[in-house]
């Protein structure tokens, strides 16, 4: 591994951790925080390998004060990228399924430190969706929970949001496992949630499938205006692009094109239309 001369011992020896863990199929994440490079708003990185067209490739989670911004490189580059954006950083943490290290970094020294890692499930393979499931779906740091007040602002879970973020992790793992049969088009995954409500598996799904590299298109459809409005408040604050939700009713809401149906909080007859529109367009 070549490095460069401007680099403190302990910052080759976090690379070259790096390296290895990639190499070895035992890399789970790195995180790059406490960012002071040139990027207005960035706050952190999170690095992951992930497959996408059966091929593995290195996915980048840029985290700004007003939204998320995922970039893959070719696994080839994963180096070269991580060193540049480590240079800009004073903290970065690697996780692999045998221990941890955390770097961090002042004007004067280094300093790495190593601790092991309690043994996780096994690694899961998806196919085109990701490499790596975790018993933890969501992030418990994405901001959007906070926006729906499941967590606070330490970023703790709220103890009667408990139940809910229980359920939100459960529903996505499930999800998860139909995402690795569908066929993704080059226009990107197109899910429409009948009878969203406050948006809890909406948002969730969306940031599950950002998270690991895809380009979802994600609609949520809701008979109440205020609900609407509250979620489409939630959705600009958390850097969700293209998850829009809709006033309207199940019933008569026709989408164009259509890949995931979900139908859980549609009530009554309701629930039977959304799945009517879910097969008329082979959902």
């Amino acid at each position: 591994m070549s490095t460069s001369t401007s680099l403190s011992v302990q910052e080759q020896q976090f690379l070259e951790a790096f390296q290895q863990a990639v190499k070895t199929d035992h890399f789970d994440r790195l995180i790059l925080s406490q960012y002071k490079g040139e990027l207005e708003q960035l706050e952190k990185m999170t690095f992951r390998v992930i497959a996408l067209n059966e091929q593995k490739v290195l996915s980048c989670l840029y985290r700004y004060q007003t939204q998320d911004i995922t970039k893959n490189y070719p696994l080839t580059d994963a180096l070269a990228q991580v060193t540049d954006a480590l240079a800009s950083c004073k903290q970065a943490n690697l996780l692999t399924d045998q221990e941890e290290l955390q770097l961090k970094k002042n004007k004067k020294k280094a300093m790495l430190t190593r601790s092991k890692t309690q043994s996780g499930p096994a690694k899961v393979n998806h196919g085109q969706g990701h490499d790596r499931i975790k018993q933890r779906y969501v992030d418990q740091d994405s901001p959007f929970l906070q926006y729906l007040g499941i967590t606070d602002q330490n970023e703790q879970i709220i103890p009667s949001m408990a139940r809910k973020w229980k359920q939100i992790n459960k529903f996505v793992e499930i999800f998860s496992g139909a995402l690795a049969q569908i066929k993704v088009s080059e226009h990107g995954l197109r899910v429409v949630d009948f009878g969203s409500g406050k948006g809890y598996l909406t948002c969730a799904l969306y940031a599950y499938m950002q998270k690991y590299g895809q380009t979802p298109y994600v609609t949520g459809v809701e008979l109440n205006p205020k609900m609407v409005e509250f979620c489409q408040s939630v959705a600009q604050q958390s850097g969700f692009n293209q998850l829009d939700f809709f006033q309207g009713d199940v019933r008569t809401y026709a989408p164009e094109h259509l890949d995931v149906m979900i139908a859980l909080h549609a009530c009554d007859v309701a629930t039977d239309f959304a799945i009517h529109s879910g097969i008329r367009l082979n959902a």
